[in-house]
Parts: C-alpha cells; structure tokens; sequence
C-alpha cells in the first residue's frame, strides 16, 4: 500500500510538472505575442485603432487588425475557438501614443485531470509607445521668419527656405534641387518622405524627391497659414537719392545698382508708405541670390519656380499611405522688381504702375490694393500672412490656382501634414534628366498656425508646427562686433531621455566677411552638449550625401579636418563637447557635405511638460564683422527604433 501511495504521488509530481511545463510554454507564448501584437499595432495610434478607422477602408491598417495578424504569426489566432483565444487592443487612458494588447488562451490539462481540471486560462498583456516624432524648427506657432521680423532678436534668426531645380545643390538645399547638378558632384539625397524612398505615395502631380514637410497639431481646430507664398524676387533697380521702398523720389530710366524689399506688404494709413519693415542690409528675403536682373524689364521664365501647397490629414505619425489630401493650390511666380511703383506711393513723377508681373502672362501687371487698415486686399502672398486652405485668390491675376478645396473654415481637430514643394514656373514637375532648366529659385517663407479668424491673433492653443525630418533655412546675421547667435533648430520630447538622436547639418559656414565659424550643439538649457571621458561625441563629415556613412577613419590636417573633407571622424581637439569649426580664415571646411552630430539625451533629462522648453540649438560663434549669409539644411533622426515595450 505505501509503494502503491508513493507511485501515485510520484505520478502526480510527474504530472503536475508536464502540465506546469506546458503551461509554463504557453505563458512564455502568450508572451512573446502580445509584444509582437503591441509593437505592431501602437504604430498606427491614435487615429487608426479600430478596423472601422482603417484607411484606406478594410485594409487592415489599424491598431486592433495589426495587433490579431501579429498575435496569429505567433501562435495565436482568433479563429481557434476550440482554445478560446482572444486577442484584445485597448487605448491606455491618457496617452495616444501607447497601446496595450492582452493575449489568451485556454491551456489543456492531462494529469490534473485526474484532479478533476481540464483546462485554465493563461493571459498576457504587453503595453508598447513609441516616440513622437522630432519637430525642426523653433518655439511657439511659428517656424521661420518675416521679413520685419528679421534681425529683430528673439528667435528670428532665420526664414525657412527651398530652392529650384537649377540651382547647384552646395547653395545649400541639399533635396530639391537636382541630384546630378551640383559643382562638387553627384548626390544621392532625397526626401524622408518622398515617393522615391516608398514613404508619400502622394500624386504624381509632385515631384518623386518630395517637399519639405511641416507637422502641424490642431487640438481644438484652426487654420494653417504662410508667409510669403509666392515666389516673387524683388531685386529692383536703385532709387535715385533714396535707398528703399519708402524713397519716392525715382523717376525716369532705372539708374544702376539694386535695392531689395525688406517691408511687409502693409502700408501706413497716412502716409502710404511701407511701415513695417526690417532693419535692412542683409535682412530681407534674398529670393534674387544667383537670379540674372541686370537686364531691367526682361523676364526669363525659366529661373523662375512655382510653388506648390499641399495639406494632409495624418492619421498615424508612421504610416503615409494613411494621409489624406483635404488642400492643394498652387502659386505661380511673379517678377516683383516694381514693388514700389504705385502712384498711390509717389508724390510727384513716378513709372507707371506695374507693381507684379505674372511670368505665366508677361506684361498683364497686377497693381498692389490695400484696405483703409493698410492690410493688402489682393497679392496676400506676397509679404503677407495667406490662409492656405481657405485663400482663393481673387484679384492675384491668375497666380493663385487652387487645385484641392476644402470646406470653407478652420480646419477640424487633428494633426495635419503640409508639404511645400518647388516646381517649374509654370507649375509643371521640374525635368529630371539633369540638363533642361528648372527654375534657380531661392525661396524665402514661413509657416505659422492659428485658431481664430481675421488672422494674425498670434493665438493658437495648445497648437504646434514644425518642420517634418528635414527643413532647409537661411541665416543672414550680422555681428559687426563678433560673438555668437543661437538658432533653435530642434525639439526633443522629455520621452527621449537615455536616447541618442543624429543632426545632420549640411554645407554650413558660409559668411562673408571673412574669418572663422565655430558650430556648437546647445541642449535646452543653452549648454553645449558635452559627455564625461571616456565617452565621446562623434561627430561625421558624410560627404556629398546623408547615406555615406560608414566606419570611424582617423582624419589628418589641420584642427583635425582634411583638405578637401573626406567621410570621417572629425576631432577638433574637444572630443566630449559638441563643436566642430566649419569655416576657417573664410574657407568652408565642408562645402556641399553633410556634418553628422551624434547627440546623446542625458537619462536624467527632464525638461518639464512646456514643449516651448524642449527645444535645442545651433550656435554660431563667428568672427568680428562677419555676416553669416548661410543656407544650411538640417534633417534629424533616432538611432533606433522609435516603438518599444514598456509593459510585457
């Protein structure tokens, strides 16, 4: 009887252990599904969680499909009710950029039956987030500058800007132009998001290359606005005795030299002048640079660039195949050079006014209106401040072709894609075979939001734009007494604490003026970036393209550079500080190439939950007397993955 009682005792040992065993695998499974299931499917958060939210419809691209089809791959498929397995994705209350997926299934037994149990239940549950994506640009609701604002201090160091086909790529917009055309040679770069990297599937209406991209958050709705839509050059022949648009003393044939529109498109209600204006000399929108007037009165339409406007619904901040298109218009260009030439401005012999020529129709000018408040009532796009979505263009002769109209109003809760894209001159793609001409555009504009009607509230709550991977931006700052200035160009999120990001700067340093330019990375509270030895900020010179990354390779030369810059490790002397200089006694060390700063994120950092302080920035510490007339473009990126486990 004990050897009999002790067999049963050991077979029930055995048995609890094969059914532990199994439970313990499926556990182990359930697991493992859940994570993938969670990983899978937060991507598509917030806005595509359900199938019902699916886009486009019954295509599956939602949290709960991806989460079952994710869960299925391992093991566990919904189908199977025999086991009652249930896959279940559910919202995390607070967050919409997190998603918790449990995983379940019914165990069978075989021992324990003896103990009368046949099945239990084994459940998992993994919670995944992923990062949000990192804005350009600089704090507020605004990303660029005015003209008026330029020079004024704050933030307005810089205006946002793209340039044409034609232009030589080491100018300093490193995407839109063409990829074959550039001095130094050939580049592989495009877009982020681009039909080209399989990233926008956008229209073939748009160049393959992509646009720059802005993100804008519209919490409780509102209106997407930019500056200066049109690309206009303005580089007028000189005034006799003046120097500027408020000189109204130019009459007869234009005298030599030029002068540049550095106002807004407002006048002053008394005077009929221009009455909001920058300080002059360098600080106006440059859109002429490399652009051939000296021909008064001659229009070659193909340096010119029209501009293209598009804004998209984004549902997921990962998948653009979700993006939907609610505006579209474009923006054909116009030779501004008679800016100033209006009758209403002049007090005694004035030319005739011309103020535009529409390149699409030479010789048809459009004159300037403005209202009794001195606002512009026709040409809000040149200057001024235009509602993308909502402008018609009514009075702009023919320049304002509005492709996609939304309804009319602010736009509805959401976040929202704009994408600004060069095209030719009469709105066609530009050619693509490296020889024919595109346009030599050099685009200044800006991107703002608001959420009240009439415009220029400068309200927008809870609001945000920023540009989307990558932005191109001009900087004409002048220090006559040397120093430094700082530019906000990127915003980390406290959720990248412990991350490392990559700044990609690319052809920096060009001033004139001669003399030095030293370029340091500042963390959000004005600090260089720095790490303690033995760690080490590696900072790469990619050459001609973002893709030519590859193993560190010790440089040689001066100050650790070599001549001309090759793909390497730059030290400049501080290998624990986020500096490098970029041009040295008025030479750009890395002309046409792309510097790469890996950053680091501290794990203790914690900038608090007002985004207008997560933003970091670029110093430029220059010369006396120098004048920093740089284009530069900046893209940036995680190393890593973007979505993770928090919960499995």
């Amino acid at each position: 009887m004990l050897i009999a009682f002790m067999i049963l005792v050991l077979f029930g040992a055995i048995g609890l252990a094969v059914d532990g065993g199994i439970g313990y695998y499926y556990n182990t499974a359930a697991e493992r599904a859940a994570a993938s299931a969670a990983l899978s499917g937060v991507i598509f958060m917030p806005g595509q969680f359900a199938p019902g939210d699916a886009v486009p419809t019954g295509s599956g691209y939602d949290a709960t499909d991806r989460a079952i089809a994710a869960a299925k791959a391992n093991g566990f498929d919904t189908a199977d009710v025999t086991n009652g397995v249930t896959v279940t994705a559910a919202r995390v209350p607070g967050y919409d950029n997190k998603l918790a997926v449990t995983v379940s299934r019914y165990v069978p037994v075989y021992f324990m039956q003896l103990f009368g149990v046949t099945r239990y239940l084994v459940s998992r549950t993994a919670i995944a987030t992923y990062l949000p994506p990192l804005s350009l640009g600089q704090p507020g609701t605004q990303t660029g500058s005015t003209t008026s604002q330029l020079g004024s201090g704050g933030n307005n160091y810089f205006f946002t800007r793209t340039e044409g086909w034609s232009t030589d790529r080491q100018q300093g917009d490193a995407f839109t132009p063409n990829p074959a055309g550039g001095s130094l040679g050939v580049s592989a770069d495009v877009h982020a998001i681009s039909r080209t990297q399989g990233s926008d599937p956008v229209g073939a209406s748009l160049p393959d290359r992509g646009g720059y991209n802005y993100l804008v958050n519209l919490p409780n709705g509102g209106y997407i606005e930019v500056y200066n839509a049109i690309f206009g050059p303005d580089n007028s022949p000189a005034l006799v005795g003046g120097n500027g648009p408020n000189s109204e003393s130019w009459a007869g044939t234009p005298p030599a030299g030029t002068t540049h529109n550095n106002c807004e498109n407002h006048i002053s209600n008394s005077t009929k002048s221009f009455d909001q204006c920058s300080s002059g000399s360098s600080y106006y929108l440059h859109e002429e640079d490399s652009m051939d007037f000296s021909s008064y009165g001659t229009n070659q339409k193909n340096l010119y660039s029209a501009m293209e406007y598009t804004v998209e619904k984004v549902n997921t901040p990962f998948i653009r195949a979700s993006d939907t298109i609610v505006s579209q218009a474009i923006v054909y260009p116009i030779d501004a050079s008679g800016y100033w030439m209006n009758p209403d401005l002049c007090t005694g012999q004035c030319k005739p006014s011309k103020n535009y020529n529409p390149i699409n129709n030479l010789g048809s000018y459009i004159t300037q209106d403005w209202n009794p408040q001195g606002n512009p009532t026709n040409m809000l796009t040149y200057h001024s401040w235009v509602d993308i979505t909502n402008y018609t263009g009514v009075g702009d002769g023919g320049t304002f072709k509005r492709i996609v109209t939304p309804p009319s109003g602010p736009l509805p809760a959401g976040t929202y894609r704009l994408r600004v894209d060069t095209l030719g001159f009469d709105g066609t793609n530009p050619p693509t075979n490296g020889t024919s001409p595109g346009g030599q555009a050099h685009k200044g504009y800006a991107v703002r939001v608001e959420d009240t009607a009439g415009y220029g509230s400068g309200t927008c709550t809870g609001c945000s734009v920023g540009a989307w991977d990558d932005m191109a931006l001009y900087t004409p700052i002048s220090v006559p007494a040397g120093g430094h200035f700082d530019i906000p160009i990127f915003k980390v999120p406290p959720d990248y604490a412990g991350q490392t990001i990559t700044l990609d700067v690319y052809d920096p340093g060009d001033i004139s003026g001669g003399g030095n330019v030293d370029l340091y990375v500042l963390d959000n509270s004005g600090t260089v970036v720095s790490v303690a030895s033995p760690s080490a900020i590696r900072i790469w010179d990619l050459g001609l393209s973002r893709t030519n990354v590859g193993p560190p390779v010790p440089c040689t030369g001066t100050g650790g550079l070599t001549n001309p810059p090759a793909p390497c490790v730059v030290n400049t002397g501080s290998p624990q500080t986020a500096t490098v200089r970029a041009t040295s006694a008025g030479t750009t060390n890395f002309n046409g190439h792309w510097l790469r700063f890996e950053v680091p994120i501290a794990s203790s950092y914690a900038p608090g939950a007002n985004p207008n302080n997560w933003w970091w920035s670029l110093r430029y510490q220059i010369s006396t007397n120098v004048t920093a007339t740089d284009t530069i473009t900046v893209a940036i990126g995680l190393k890593g993955n973007p979505a993770h486990l928090l919960q499995s």
